[in-house]
């Protein structure tokens, strides 16, 4: 709790804002001035003036104020105006809290938000230069997929609207030669956790093209799933 005056005196503090800002007394606190050095540079007294002076009150108003050692701590303040008889501000009676442990939190997680939207964008890039498609499907033999990134048309010519238009528009485009094989190793009940293939399947231009999927099962609230990834190695093929 606090009663300051509009040119930075502090005329009361109660204890426990004594202790937050590192002082031993409150006569040691009001010896300092906050107009010349209650307020860490980047949050000047004069915005708190500013915003208390437009209505004569400020609720929840955040700065950050300096520390007896030179820290700064960030505080929620509110505060009204106390006027004299003839209508000018005689002092400004106010509270503040601690907020630093909040604002320390946020800018960890503002931090951890921005670091995630990198990793993303460098996996989005990766993916935007590599033969690769994202898919994700249950496990039901009816059902192929459940859905597919947009790079399954760099990857294939279809997009993903026309790749889930169909039950089973994944598994009538497999070759005749690759496709029990192929199905047999997702229909199977004790394949495991991962499945390997290579096979052989029907592009939009009309030509096959060989694809190495890799897919890992997973439980999940909503039943198994299959999570995994088709790979372009037509090439790879050719060459062999």
């Amino acid at each position: 709790i606090y009663r300051t005056t509009p040119d930075g005196r502090i005329l009361l503090a109660n204890p426990a804002l004594v202790r937050m800002l590192g002082y031993s007394s409150f006569a040691e606190l009001s010896s300092r001035n906050l107009v010349e050095d209650g307020f860490e540079p980047g949050h000047p007294r004069a915005r708190f003036l500013e915003a208390i002076g437009r209505d004569g009150r400020v609720q929840g108003f955040e700065s950050v104020w300096t520390r007896r050692d030179g820290s700064s701590v960030f505080l929620r303040e509110s505060a009204t105006t106390v006027r004299g008889a003839d209508g000018t501000v005689q002092y400004y009676d106010g509270t503040v809290e601690d907020i630093s442990e909040r604002m320390q939190a946020e800018s960890q997680r503002e931090a951890a938000l921005a670091a995630l939207r990198q990793s993303e964008e460098r996996l989005q890039l990766v993916l935007a230069t590599l033969p690769i498609a994202i898919f994700t499907s249950p496990v039901d033999p009816d059902v192929d997929s459940e859905w597919v990134s947009g790079d399954v048309q760099k990857v294939t010519g279809y997009t993903p609207a026309q790749y889930l238009d169909e039950p089973d528009f994944w598994r009538k485009r497999l070759h005749a030669d690759d496709r029990e094989r192929v199905l047999d190793a997702y229909r199977n009940p004790d394949a495991g956790e991962e499945i390997v293939l290579e096979y052989r399947w029907l592009c939009h231009d009309g030509r096959y093209k060989w694809f190495h999927d890799h897919a890992i099962r997973k439980a999940t609230p909503q039943g198994g799933r299959y999570v995994g990834i088709i790979l372009d190695i037509s090439e790879r093929k050719q060459a062999e």
